[in-house]
């Protein structure tokens, strides 16, 4: 009998709140039409960070040897690790892991030092160069600041990267290879070189499988999670926000094989009449397709589209949505205040969906205890 895995702690900063409940609150008012969303007819918006407020967790030492990306997910991760209780005095660190989504690693402190390596030779370069840019430097930086040495990876994944790292670190416990797992991602993307790149994004080609990409605008940030197993939650009094109850990742290799992997992500619903279905967003022809494979498995189920309020975050992007889900149906637990978005009241179960460019096609459920 495999392992039930629940969340039992969340974080994330975002360019609409520092933490869950400041996110959460502008996504309700821009759902309900109380605050503007920005324009996606013109250029591409680029939303950067103004303050994540790293100095209570990164010291001056510390932030000198990191970049950005790095500090972002470490304070998600500090918020995720408060709510959850966890007592990193008493847990086992050999049994607790970290898998981290990163699509763009740390570009600002690289780009810094090749300028430094062009003007002033090899003897101006930092020596932390080596730890600091690339996509895998967060989850050193992790397993360093808390000792965590069970299985520790890194997804690079294009969009579905957070969603692998979640759903995979769910794997990892349900299969025993650990008890807790700290899973999530983080991006930076003020850097000048990551900012030309998004600027051009607009020419990037359409999805041979997926079809038409729809105009976006970015936004930088980080959003993480705790998840364990239900027994050891249990056991030591935590608060369980939520089950997560299925994950799918599947490849769809041409435009006649998406419906047919799109079904995985059908047979992922449990709670057909009370359930709600965070779709990717990207692509013009999602919504239709996926709507015909959900009618032909006889899933009735309301559709949101967050990525016009959140914006394209990357391997982000996934895991906010699912931190927030996580948040949205610990209050349908009365956990909290009820929300007020009718798609999401009464739900207890919520099924979030991201697909890649060249055909992955990735999912997790989370359902209310």
């Amino acid at each position: 009998m495999r392992r039930r895995v629940v969340v039992t702690g969340v974080g994330a900063i975002h360019p609409d709140g520092k933490d869950v409940t400041s996110i959460k609150s502008n996504l309700i008012q821009k759902l309900l039409g109380q605050n503007s969303i920005n324009n996606m007819d013109s250029n591409p918006v680029i939303r950067t960070l103004s303050d994540p407020d790293e100095k209570k967790y990164i010291n001056n030492r510390l932030k000198r040897k990191i970049d950005d990306f790095s500090i972002y997910g470490i304070v998600a991760v500090e918020m995720a690790l408060k709510e959850s209780k966890l007592d990193l005095d008493k847990i086992d660190p050999n049994r607790v892991g970290i898998y981290v989504g990163n699509c763009f690693g740390g570009w600002k402190h690289i780009e810094d030092e090749v300028k430094a390596l062009h003007i002033e030779g090899i003897q101006g370069m930092g020596p932390y160069v080596a730890t600091a840019w690339f996509p895998a430097a967060l989850q050193g930086q992790l397993s360093l600041l808390y000792g965590f040495s069970a299985q520790s990876k890194t997804f690079s994944t294009s969009d579905v990267a957070g969603i692998q790292a979640i759903g995979y670190a769910a794997e990892a416990i349900s299969n025993g290879v650990a008890e807790v797992m700290l899973c999530g991602a983080s991006e930076h993307l003020s850097s000048p070189l990551v900012k030309n790149l998004l600027e051009q994004r607009s020419t990037q080609r359409n999805s041979e499988i997926f079809g038409k990409k729809l105009p976006e605008n970015f936004s930088e940030g980080a959003a993480f999670m705790v998840i364990e197993e239900m027994q050891h939650a249990l056991e030591r009094g935590a608060s369980i926000l939520c089950e997560l109850t299925g994950f799918i990742d599947y490849f769809s290799p041409d435009k006649n094989t998406r419906s047919d992997t799109l079904e995985y992500t059908a047979e992922l619903f449990s709670h057909n009449e009370n359930s709600a279905f965070i779709m990717d967003g990207i692509y013009d022809d999602e919504k239709e397709m996926t709507s015909k494979v959900f009618l032909d498995k006889d899933i009735k189920t309301s559709f949101l589209n967050l990525r016009p309020y959140l914006n394209n975050q990357f391997s982000v992007s996934g895991v906010i949505d699912s931190v927030l889900a996580s948040s949205f149906l610990s209050e349908n637990n009365g956990e909290q205040q009820p929300i007020t978005i009718n798609e999401l009241s009464n739900t207890n179960q919520i099924v979030i969906q991201r697909l890649s460019n060249k055909g992955h096609v990735c999912a997790l459920s989370f359902s209310a205890i």
